[in-house]
């Protein structure tokens, strides 16, 4: 759909073996009222006929074939690739495992275009079961204990801002793409628009939530479709915001913060930690990724082993 006189806005969807969600999200957006926009979906090396399937029912669709698993950071940058390279003005990233109001991507486009500082807008994300359950609204940034808590409840019926958007449904303006770049694929999976708001911040871009834009989520249902969900989570969320902390806390302290935070963990598995130790010298492994996650996201953090993992399957 075009229309001259509106921001032209590219949404970009990841999509790994996930096509039963994709079409389902793919169907709510056709009902948007928004006119000038186009959608792009990047398919990450899927098994299940994603691509020919989506290809077959949304012939509309731009689908870009990786040909492997980039991750949400690299299958997302793929796509605001593609999307800056066609003269999109924004670039709305949404999760495949969401639905989305009518109206959803139109209250993104207002509070975007009421200051070109307004450079990153989210939607408040709500269950998709239960839709008066608000699964995001905002977060805060607790570097001390690395986590990133969400806000459940909305500040106000205006739009406001916040320390980060959610991944899962957040419009970026092109500017912020230009000048603070696109996402560090040193992550792949988990705490990269945390990173990225912060860079946007930096830049002197806004971080804001419109809370009339609306998006229904269904819960981690990519990363559900690993063996071992919750080893890759802990992996991934333990890694990447000893990663973060290390690279944008603001803090004189953030050193003492993740040394706080690793002595913390190795209290916590002690037996495992010897473990590990002996296993770096002898011929044998006597402990596991998947016996301790965390543990092993901490090596791989003081060995810049960074990006995608042996934990997400090919």
């Amino acid at each position: 759909m075009h229309h001259p006189s509106s921001p032209k806005v590219y949404i970009v969807i990841v999509n790994w073996n996930g096509v039963s969600d994709t079409l389902e999200c793919l169907k709510s957006l056709e009902n948007q009222d928004y006119p000038n926009v186009e959608t792009v979906v990047v398919d990450n090396g899927s098994t299940d006929d994603s691509v020919k399937l989506i290809r077959n029912r949304f012939p509309d669709v731009f689908v870009i074939e990786a040909g492997e698993n980039l991750g949400f950071t690299g299958g997302n940058n793929r796509g605001i690739i593609f999307s800056l390279e066609n003269g999109a003005d924004h670039v709305w990233l949404l999760n495949n495992d969401t639905i989305v109001d009518r109206d959803t991507l139109t209250h993104l486009v207002g509070a975007a275009s009421a200051s070109c500082k307004n450079g990153i807008v989210g939607s408040v994300i709500y269950d998709y079961e239960d839709r008066s359950k608000i699964q995001f609204a905002g977060a805060t940034i607790n570097w001390k204990k690395a986590r990133s808590p969400h806000i459940y409840t909305i500040k106000q019926n205006s739009m406001f801002d916040v320390e980060r958007v959610n991944g899962c449904s957040m419009l970026v303006s092109r500017r912020v793409c230009n000048e603070v770049g696109l996402f560090d694929d040193n992550y792949f999976l988990y705490a990269e628009e945390v990173d990225w708001c912060i860079r946007a911040r930096n830049n002197g871009f806004r971080c804001i939530m419109e809370p009339h834009s609306k998006v229904y989520h269904k819960v981690s249902v990519s990363v559900n479709k690993v063996a071992g969900k919750n080893t890759v989570m802990r992996y991934y969320n333990t890694r990447n915001f000893l990663y973060l902390t290390d690279k944008l806390c603001p803090h004189k302290s953030k050193k003492t913060y993740i040394r706080k935070f690793i002595f913390k963990q190795i209290k916590k598995d002690t037996a495992n930690f010897i473990k590990l130790l002996l296993s770096s010298v002898l011929p044998v492994k006597l402990v596991t990724a998947q016996e301790s996650p965390k543990l092993f996201a901490i090596k791989d953090y003081l060995c810049n082993n960074m990006g995608k993992t042996r934990f997400i399957n090919k």
